[in-house]
């Protein structure tokens, strides 16, 4: 009796989970007459329609029911879908409706959001937001990781009323990618949040505890011949800037046109291009001093780069920022001067011809991705200061790159790819081609997933061999529950090199890594959710299979009732790491001692007008007294819904640093020379925002980058890879140094019409390099500001026009 007690009470538990997991349905209702996006929902359809309702947590207290009842109707006719949600709320007053521009993240303002999966596939989505102010925001959606630099051309508006706010929507056709059926139901969620009480719910319920939040869609059913419409526009541009450079007093003016265009070749592949962009607003990296023997990589801030990429980025094989970067052979004009030669001129990017990127997925699921760009030949001016005769040295003559993918959506989230790189400058010796593929399977009701790459880097020179290089990775890890854990391998041979168009840091590695995490997902008790992790790392070269560095650490991150998040993380390297990187000489060892690290931070509840993240990092090492101490404040403080300002301050002090400075010709070897320093690095950023409205706002961002090296004492490093003192060090030359960068941006954008833009900007930039440690952080500044500065202002006029737009003109007209 107990045991059929058992069977039944599992049979019950397992109905219940089925029942719960059964995915809502809403039909969408035709129409015919003519809707207004004002906010108002007072069209006869909306009442013929029947709403979604009965809305369910999503966070904090996922399951549960939501706190206030939530109305969503769904219209469509031959052109578009029309979502109208009417949002209650008792207490209207009280919706906040805090500024931001367009794809603003985080706003402390209510939203609606409506998700849609047309293939109801899991793999590819489109999200559209619309906050409380009347901000609007989209996303594309791979495999639940957004995009947020995607844009479409979509209308909505808001009303605030009596019993609480109204979201409307009016997304065309040509904003989506679908298939053509004579009757489609589409995957959909509806997504609200109300900001006060930091609830966020979904109309289909989500299992919080699981990755594929897409693939947990509910159904939209009901649309009946529906075609997608002709998906052609252009973006057309003029742009007129001044700038200055520091070695000179005159302003320099440059006009810039061009054009972006966008055509859906069929319902689902889309070509876009860009014809002669003006890449000269992008906001200014955040760049730093490298002490490292590795290139620092920076975020792509390209628009035309970042956005509908997620195709290209399989196997880790795309770097955007290769394309129009440092020309390849900027350097080598130093070694190519003659006696009395000076370099006048030295370009620190390549000029961008065009790029184009045709992409998208087949109803059978068949993702197939195709770029090209080009740059023109870079050449530095190099001068005789004798004769006065300059000339011209290529350092980087017309390039072309490509990418071709192609990528099948399998069951349950998983997917096989394959992605092919190639790099080639016609007329010269060198080509890169890399070939990669990609595959991610899951299994156990999406329980559990495999995750495998493999990819070959190939460089071809003129009269020599290939060089052939392979990397492969894989990772099985547990994606469902409380409980979770992932394991796996990677492999880069000494010879792999993507860096032609990809980026990585070093290869020659032979990696093995475990985690193991216990994350809680449902409010309980004082906590709101929770994530905790164990992880161990081991890693050694692929050849000479020599061993480099094992590590353990913990980490946790925990969300309180109130809104306060608190983490740490601490991890230990507990034996000595044998890098073969930082004395810049292949197969030479530095042994660096063991040691260990440990963080916090806390971030409070973004709710308030005024909060304060903060942070603190300490690391020691075994020997050498070395120290690294860290802390970094970011206060915060909103006006209004407005006006916002955040400053962020990061200071770092590293004691007894030991690193590479020069490589010193002592006989017949050379003598790699190593420092022991005192390191401070301090980071200021203060940025600012103010909107005139939900479509005009003035941002500011100004940034002071400050590093001081104080050397102690030099070391040669030894072939057994430990440090001996320098004997020459009393006559070795200073190396002491401060460095300075200092950033202003100042950008007012204006949203005037739907996809177009007016955008006015002003940027400066200084580098300051003095010899010697200055150790007064104000005179610091002081000197920077005063050194010469590189300026640029410009205005730049964007006009989106769709096809679809001017054929309705066109007919209204005739009529």
């Amino acid at each position: 009796m107990k045991t059929q007690f058992i069977l039944l009470s599992v049979l019950l538990l397992t109905a219940s989970s089925i029942f719960s997991q059964q995915k809502k349905e809403v039909r969408a209702l035709r129409i015919t007459e003519k809707i207004k996006i004002d906010g108002q929902l007072d069209e006869a359809a909306y009442q013929k329609s029947m709403p979604a309702t009965d809305f369910t947590i999503y966070k904090p207290y996922n399951g549960e029911k939501a706190r206030f009842r939530s109305e969503v109707h769904v219209l469509y006719d031959n052109e578009a879908i029309y979502i109208g949600a009417m949002l209650y709320d008792p207490s209207p007053d009280s919706i906040n409706r805090e500024f931001g521009l367009r794809d603003a993240d985080g706003l402390n303002a209510d939203f609606f959001q409506i998700s849609i999966d047309p293939y109801r596939q899991g793999q590819l989505g489109f999200a559209f937001k619309v906050y409380a102010s009347g901000v609007e925001a989209d996303n594309k959606i791979n495999l639940n990781d957004e995009d947020p630099n995607w844009d479409a051309v979509w209308k909505n508006a808001v009303s605030i009323n009596g019993n609480g706010w109204v979201a409307e929507l009016r997304i065309p056709y040509s904003a989506l990618r679908f298939p053509v059926d004579s009757v489609q139901d589409w995957g959909v969620n509806f997504w609200r949040e109300i900001r006060r009480y930091r609830e966020t719910m979904t109309w289909n319920y989500i299992d919080d505890s699981q990755n594929d939040w897409l693939y947990q869609s509910g159904t939209l059913a009901g649309l009946k011949n529906i075609k997608p419409s002709l998906r052609l526009s252009l973006m057309p541009y003029a742009s007129i800037g001044l700038e200055k450079l520091p070695s000179s007093n005159n302003w320099k003016t440059t006009y810039n046109a061009g054009m972006d265009l966008k055509y859906g070749i069929n319902e689902s592949f889309t070509l876009d291009m860009t014809l002669v962009p003006d890449f000269s607003q992008v906001e200014s990296d955040d760049e730093v001093f490298n002490f490292s023997p590795f290139e620092i990589r920076y975020d792509e801030k390209r628009q035309f780069f970042t956005e509908g990429t997620e195709l290209f980025n399989r196997c880790e094989l795309f770097y955007s920022r290769r394309i129009g970067d440092r020309p390849k052979y900027a350097d080598d004009v130093y070694d190519s001067l003659n006696a009395n030669e000076v370099i006048e001129k030295n370009p620190s990017i390549t000029q961008l011809i065009n790029a184009t990127k045709i992409s998208g997925r087949t109803k059978g699921g068949l993702g197939i991705g195709v770029f090209n760009a080009m740059t023109a030949t870079s050449s530095a001016t190099v001068v005789d200061t004798l004769s006065g005769d300059s000339r011209k040295v290529t350092t980087q003559p017309f390039t072309n790159y490509n990418i071709l993918v192609f990528d099948q959506a399998l069951r349950q989230n998983s997917y096989i790819s394959l992605i092919n790189t190639n790099v080639y400058m016609p007329g010269t010796d060198y080509a890169a081609n890399v070939t990669g593929t990609e595959s991610r399977y899951t299994f156990w009701n999406n329980s559990v997933a495999f995750l495998g790459q493999f990819s070959v880097s190939q460089k071809y020179k003129k009269h020599f061999q290939p060089d052939y290089g392979i990397k492969y990775f894989w990772e099985f890890q547990r994606i469902k529950g409380n409980f979770r854990f992932i394991f796996g391998e990677t492999l880069e041979t000494e010879t792999y090199d993507p860096n032609d168009l990809g980026f990585l840091y070093n290869n020659n590695e032979f990696s093995h890594f475990a985690a193991f995490s216990y994350n809680i997902y449902k409010a309980t008790g004082i906590i709101l959710e929770s994530s905790n992790m164990l992880y161990m790392d081991h890693e050694m070269l692929y050849a000479p299979r020599n061993y480099v560095s094992s590590d353990i650490g913990i980490n946790s991150s925990t969300t309180f009732i109130n809104h306060l998040t608190a983490g740490f993380d601490f991890k230990v390297y507990p034996t000595e790491i044998n890098d073969y990187f930082e004395a810049r000489s292949p197969g030479q060892v530095f042994k660096q001692p063991a040691y260990w690290e440990s963080s916090i931070w806390l971030s409070p509840d973004y709710r308030k007008a005024f909060v304060l993240d903060g942070g603190a990092e300490y690391a020691q090492a075994s020997d050498y007294e070395q120290r690294v101490m860290e802390f970094w404040l970011k206060p915060r403080y909103r006006f209004s819904d407005r006006l916002s300002v955040d400053i962020r301050g990061d200071y770092n002090y590293s004691k007894n640093n030991l690193g590479y400075v020069s490589t010193q010709q002592s006989g017949d070897q050379p003598a790699i020379i190593f420092g022991r320093r005192n390191v401070t690095e301090i980071e200021n950023t203060l940025r600012a925002q103010f909107f005139l409205s939900n479509k005009a706002a003035f941002n500011l961002k100004i940034r002071h980058y400050l590093v001081e090296t104080d050397y102690q004492e030099f070391y040669t490093l030894q072939k057994d890879g430990y440090l001996k003192g320098y004997p020459e060090s009393e006559d070795y030359p200073n190396q002491d140094f401060s460095f300075n960068l200092f950033n202003a941006d100042i950008f007012f954008t204006w949203y005037f019409a739907p996809g177009s833009e007016m955008s006015v900007s002003w940027k400066t930039a200084i580098n300051h390099y003095d010899s010697k440690v200055v150790n007064d952080y104000f005179r610091s500044l002081k000197y920077t500001l005063e050194s010469p500065a590189a300026n640029s202002v410009s205005l730049k006029l964007i006009y989106y026009i769709d096809y679809q737009d001017v054929k309705s003109l066109l007919r209204r007209k005739d009529a």
